[in-house]
């Protein structure tokens, strides 16, 4: 029986990254019988309002047909979806992951592929910080103090999450992984850790392309001057504001901003110990015996915005946009100095970067 993996994210452990790596490598993962079927955005279309664990998921209606054709050509032995929207709405708590997971179960049950479901989780304060931190990134304006009350004590709860599926799928069927830097030492630690997941031999691995740095973050002040500003501009200008702050005031990977005091992180992570100690014992099978790593002592909290800070941020915007400008002026130059068949070729390239 060929197999059938769905990688349901969670959000924030590096789907994005994944979902990039296998799209570049899809030759490689073709010449060994693995076929990856890109993520749609609208994989499931969600019409659901708060708190409704019960909503309705309208499957679109050729994601059955796409599986079906796939499945029956004798070289897909393995099959390979990823999709953070089918772990359900972060901002709901996860309430709606059994509806997606009968779902999915409904959709794949005439496929004869053995299902696995692969599942990456993030200790929850880390998690909600980043989550805080996308939703800004997103147009959002209200405070983290503001965000924090929305939620109760249990709307995080992976055991629950991973509950939902097993249920459906089969315990035996769950491939629980561990997003931490306790793990994952590195950034190309994810894309090593999911292709054993999936089969690809070693040596294919070293073959495989890294993709480019993405889904980029700002660094805290940066995020600070996009939460005032997103108050006053339009949905079309916040994603101006999200790019110009990207590509100037960009924070390195796995770095956390401490939105927490360290007191209040022991107490938002305590609520969770118990569910995180059952998805240890029963769903995760490590040799470290942790499913996270421990609480670190951090700064107790950001120490605020100010002038100084606004005046970085708007520096850097400038020094990026004078390096492209130089960068462009460069080009410029190459394209009116090449000739004939050569420079109008430069034109169609270029034209969207460049003044002609």
């Amino acid at each position: 029986m060929n197999k059938l993996f769905i990688h349901i994210g969670t959000y924030k452990t590096g789907s994005t990254a994944i979902q990039e790596w296998l799209g570049i490598n899809s030759d490689y993962l073709k010449k060994n019988d693995i076929l990856y079927i890109p993520k749609s955005e609208n994989f499931l279309r969600r019409t659901m309002d708060r708190g409704d664990a019960n909503c309705n998921y309208v499957e679109l209606k050729n994601v059955r047909q796409i599986l079906l054709k796939a499945a029956k050509k004798k070289n897909n032995k393995t099959i390979v979806i990823s999709s953070e929207h089918l772990s359900g709405g972060p901002r709901f708590g996860y309430i709606d992951s059994l509806t997606i997971a009968k779902t999915m179960k409904d959709i794949t049950d005439s496929l004869n592929l053995q299902v696995f479901i692969i599942v990456y989780l993030r200790r929850q304060d880390n998690f909600f910080e980043s989550l805080y931190t996308e939703l800004i990134h997103s147009g959002e304006a209200y405070d983290f103090k503001f965000f924090l009350k929305e939620y109760g004590s249990n709307e995080f709860n992976w055991y629950n999450l991973l509950n939902n599926y097993a249920r459906i799928f089969g315990k035996e069927n769950m491939i629980v992984r561990s997003y931490d830097k306790l793990y994952l030492k590195d950034s190309e630690s994810i894309y090593k850790d999911f292709g054993d997941i999936i089969g690809i031999p070693p040596d294919i691995m070293n073959k495989f392309k890294t993709p480019e740095k993405i889904n980029i973050g700002y660094s805290r002040d940066a995020l600070e001057t996009a939460r005032i500003c997103n108050k006053f501009y339009s949905e079309k200008d916040k994603k101006i504001v999200r790019i110009i702050l990207q590509s100037s005031n960009s924070k390195n990977i796995f770095e956390n901003y401490p939105y927490f005091t360290q007191e209040e992180r022991k107490q938002f992570i305590s609520k969770y110990c118990e569910s995180n100690d059952k998805v240890l014992n029963e769903y995760f099978v490590n040799h470290k015996g942790k499913l996270f790593s421990e609480l670190e002592n951090v700064a107790d909290i950001y120490e605020g915005f100010n002038l100084e800070k606004l005046t970085k941020v708007i520096m850097n915007i400038e020094i990026n946009n004078y390096r492209q400008n130089q960068l462009n002026s460069r080009l410029l130059r190459f394209i009116i100095n090449s000739e004939g068949h050569l420079k109008n070729i430069f034109k169609k390239i270029f034209r969207h970067k460049l003044k002609f």
